[in-house]
């Protein structure tokens, strides 16, 4: 839309299995990015699960719908960010993100986040990400959940067309701290 706001349409497949039944279905999200006029901050949001259902057996039910909200600021000669958001998911109450990340020289990143909820205050997360290539990266986190307990995750990301040259030396995208988005500047 404008050199500093960017928009982003995900579609997900998924495939699950609970005890002797098995779901799949497909969803989609979406999210915008932008800088801020504030320098090094950004803001971001995304709607999540959109068209999403998923069916074990003869009964069905909507994948829940979820709002995410956030803000990050690069500080320190941009090695560390300071990440925030607020989600709300259509089952669940409102919960508060925290997190920060170190990186070192655009190319190996350690994280560490919590996530805020009414019933308890403390669900850490602990993560690793690597820049394999310029356009690939992969992501592992570690954390506590309320209801799964230690939960590992791996993620991979492969950028198309990463720009060369922007408006500015930054170039935008957002990784995951645990369940939180956060959105970082490089």
């Amino acid at each position: 839309i404008q050199r500093a706001i960017y928009l982003g349409l995900t579609a997900k497949y998924f495939n699950e299995q609970l005890a002797n039944y098995n779901a799949s279905g497909l969803a989609f999200d979406f999210g915008a990015f932008m800088q801020t006029a504030i320098k090094n901050l950004t803001f971001g949001f995304s709607v999540q699960n959109l068209g999403g259902k998923v069916k074990y057996d003869k009964l069905g039910q909507n994948l829940p719908l979820t709002f995410r909200g956030g803000l990050a600021y690069r500080f320190l000669d941009k090695q560390f960010t300071l990440s925030t958001d607020v989600v709300k998911a259509s089952d669940t109450d409102v919960n508060l993100h925290l997190g920060v990340e170190y990186n070192f020289q655009q190319a190996f990143f350690l994280r560490v986040g919590n996530q805020f909820s009414n019933v308890q205050s403390l669900y850490p997360s602990y993560g690793v990400g690597f820049v394999i290539k310029n356009s690939l990266e992969t992501n592992y986190t570690f954390g506590n959940l309320e209801n799964l307990g230690s939960t590992h995750k791996v993620g991979f990301t492969y950028r198309f067309n990463k720009p060369k040259n922007n408006y500015s030396t930054r170039k935008s995208s957002y990784s995951y701290i645990g369940n939180n988005i956060k959105i970082k500047n490089k």
